[in-house]
């Protein structure tokens, strides 16, 4: 709901900056975590669509009918994974007006995650025996992800311990084919520190709605994976540090949304 790492409360922060403006938000907890360890939530057979999407698309539907707000100028902010998730709320909603990806990613799920694991560990241009052993159980566990890919099934782990019908729904959703192929606004934010979620991403988001007449693009100089600015290099570090929600960044959500016809 507050999307909270470390002191920073991004979702939280922007909430409450969009509102100033007079722009209402809908906030609540992922079913993950409302749900964990319930028999409501069948792990085995999750996909991003009971993680993230049908509760979003309940969201839209439920915000339409508040009285108090303009249902031609309804929007879905995703941020992270929920930026990657964002073109297909919008394909399964006719009532959605845009959507808002904040550093989504454009590329598969796992180049993410291997670049990750291997900027993190050569911080200090070294790789220790412990953070070895991690590297050679991921690489077993992309192999894995590899066969599934290849010929639908596998006989080992999976990346994350994430289940098959994960695996496979990722594999087959196209974010940016199907941002590509939507007649609704669209506003891609990036910040150029992001080591999660990078610039090469956002690259491949403008390539891929170079056509499209309707999207807008901001590039972050100075923002990490959270929107927050600092210098230099960012490291998960950092996260641990309070910094307030830029100015500009709220401003420019702000005037977009305000722009929309």
């Amino acid at each position: 709901m507050d999307e909270t790492l470390g002191p920073n409360k991004l979702f939280k922060d922007l909430a409450h900056e969009l509102a100033k403006n007079g722009i209402a938000v809908i906030r609540y907890e992922k079913r993950t975590r409302a749900y964990a360890g319930r028999p409501e939530l069948d792990v085995a057979s999750l996909t991003l669509d009971e993680e993230t999407i049908d509760d979003a698309l309940s969201a839209v539907d439920m915000i339409r009918k508040d009285k108090r707000i303009d249902k031609n100028k309804v929007y879905v902010l995703g941020h992270s994974l929920g930026g990657m998730a964002a073109p297909r709320i919008a394909n399964r909603s006719k009532w959605l007006n845009g959507i808002i990806i904040m550093a989504g990613n454009a590329r598969p799920f796992e180049t993410l995650i291997k670049e990750q694991i291997s900027y993190i560990f050569n911080q200090d241009s070294t790789i220790n025996a412990h953070e070895q052993a991690i590297l050679d159980q991921m690489e077993e566990q992309f192999t894995s992800l590899s066969e599934l890919q290849a010929n639908g099934k596998t006989e080992g782990q999976l990346p994350f311990g994430l289940s098959t019908a994960y695996w496979t729904y990722l594999n087959e959703y196209q974010q940016t084919q199907v941002a590509a192929d939507l007649n609704k606004t669209i506003l891609v934010l990036q910040g150029k520190r992001d080591y999660q979620v990078t610039v090469e991403d956002y690259k491949k988001w403008k390539s891929a709605l170079n056509k499209h007449p309707e999207s807008t693009f901001h590039l972050y100089e100075k923002l990490n994976h959270m929107m927050l600015e600092g210098e230099g290099l960012c490291y998960p570090a950092e996260y641990e540090i309070k910094a307030p929600l830029p100015t500009y960044v709220v401003n420019d959500i702000v005037n977009w949304i305000k722009s929309q016809n």
